[in-house]
């Protein structure tokens, strides 16, 4: 599916603006930071979705982290005049009219949200935004009470609550009909009132910009070694340019490879600190094996110094790597020599024997591991990232299932990617170059 952006002409906010509200979510997922209207951070953005169920289209902010989806769906206007006789209002209430049409039911148990995002008039919009806040009641009788106490006080959202009703009113009466009951037309505006989630935001600047700069800089971009937030910014702008037109859906995993390839180094996805801590302490723990200590301390077939450079140089240059020899060769301990040097430079390793457990599954490896692994690996901070695995004869025994669907769950994106550093002994060594090559079609580099 492929949709444009809203043309500026018919009140749509632009190219720009729309993506630079994009982005503004987008930082908020890549933080792991809740956006206006959600109580926890959202687990993916959604981009242009009217043909998908989302009449408020332009940007739909989703958390799927608990038993049912919490959304905030929001249409963003340059400018949002609040007036029965504006087009751009009026297509605003008549967009939340089919989404209350569509999920009423969600939208009054509070787990669906309507959002409108726009520059200003800041007067219009922070009275609609009091408007949405007196009508937080549980039924309309209450907000009725509300209204004839706050009319007393002269509060300013009643014209906001008069301009709501009249579009309400006329959008529900068909050409040549009858117009609806007052009470249907209330109760109507009502349920889209207390739904409401205002937005004010700038073209350039404004506190949230500036806020999410902030905490880019201290939770997930790495300055020391790539763009700051503010150019990290840009290219969660061009992601936004990029995938809004084909009503993208983003998710965490998604947008950190997306930053990687476009040139960003970043830290530590920061929910994934404890589950990277663990990959860490099994890969120590399995490079310090007895096994491995005794095999370094031996007499290698092949000058070790050789060994290393030409491994090193290979992983290096491939992506895939299988190295393979006859039994009692060295290889394991070379390439967990290799493994640990990329460990202790500050490389993200996973290392691992597909022959000394008896794992069915990656989510076998996982639990043992202590780590969710799609998750973590999608996780791990820019720089090097290398899959060691040991025993990889073990393909022999299930034609490759359990290394095809370990290769599956690493990054594929561009600047995400891990290198794959394979060990098996010399019989096994066609099948597991099959293996290896079949799960994205790349090369794969034999020793």
């Amino acid at each position: 599916m492929s949709r444009g952006s809203s043309p500026e002409g018919t009140g749509g906010a632009g190219t720009f603006y729309e993506c630079r509200v994009a982005a503004l979510d987008l930082g908020a997922l890549v933080c792991r930071i809740p956006v206006e209207g959600l109580e926890g951070p959202p687990t993916e953005i959604r981009l242009q979705q009217g043909d998908t169920g989302f009449p408020l289209d332009d940007v739909i902010a989703v958390d799927q982290s608990g038993p049912f989806p919490f959304v905030v769906e929001k249409q963003v206007k340059r400018t949002l005049k609040v007036a029965p006789s504006e087009e751009p209002w009026r297509k605003t209430v008549s967009q939340c009219l089919r989404s209350l049409h569509q999920h009423g039911p969600e939208i009054d148990a509070r787990r669906r949200l309507l959002g409108v995002v726009a520059t200003g008039p800041v007067r219009d919009l922070e009275e609609l935004t009091k408007l949405a806040k007196a009508a937080d009641r549980p039924c309309l009788d209450d907000f009725r009470a509300e209204l004839a106490v706050s009319g007393r006080r002269g509060e300013s959202y009643h014209r906001m609550w008069r301009h709501l009703t009249t579009t309400v009113a006329h959008l529900m009466t068909a050409p040549g009909g009858t117009h609806p009951a007052l009470d249907c037309v209330e109760e109507t505006a009502f349920r889209i009132a207390r739904r409401l989630v205002v937005q004010i935001e700038p073209e350039t600047g404004g506190a949230t910009y500036r806020s999410l700069l902030g905490l880019l800089e201290a939770t997930v971009v790495d300055t020391q070694r790539g763009p700051g937030a503010t150019d990290v910014f840009r290219r969660l702008t061009d992601v936004a340019k990029e995938y809004g037109p084909q009503g993208g859906v983003i998710d965490v995993g998604m947008l950190r490879d997306l930053l990687h390839a476009r040139g960003a180094v970043l830290r530590t996805d920061p929910s994934a600190l404890a589950e990277l801590e663990a990959i860490r302490r099994w890969t120590e723990k399995f490079l310090a094996s007895s096994r491995v200590g005794r095999q370094l301390g031996g007499r290698l077939r092949l000058e070790r110094a050789q060994q290393v450079k030409a491994l090193h140089e290979a992983v290096g240059a491939y992506e895939r790597v299988l190295l393979s020899g006859p039994a009692g060769a060295g290889k394991s301990a070379l390439a967990r020599e290799l493994a640990g040097t990329m460990h202790a430079s500050g490389g993200t390793v996973l290392a691992l024997s597909l022959t000394e457990r008896t794992w069915h599954t990656v989510a076998d490896i996982g639990h043992e591991v202590g780590a969710q692994l799609e998750r973590t690996l999608a996780a791990a901070p820019s720089g090097k990232r290398l899959l060691l695995v040991d025993g990889a004869e073990q393909v022999l025994t299930d034609d490759g299932a359990l290394l095809s669907s370990l290769l599956e769950v690493l990054p594929r994106a561009e600047g995400g990617r891990w290198r794959v550093l394979a060990v098996a002994r010399e019989q096994a060594a066609d099948a597991v170059e099959r293996v290896l090559g079949r799960v994205d079609g790349g090369e794969v580099h034999r020793l």
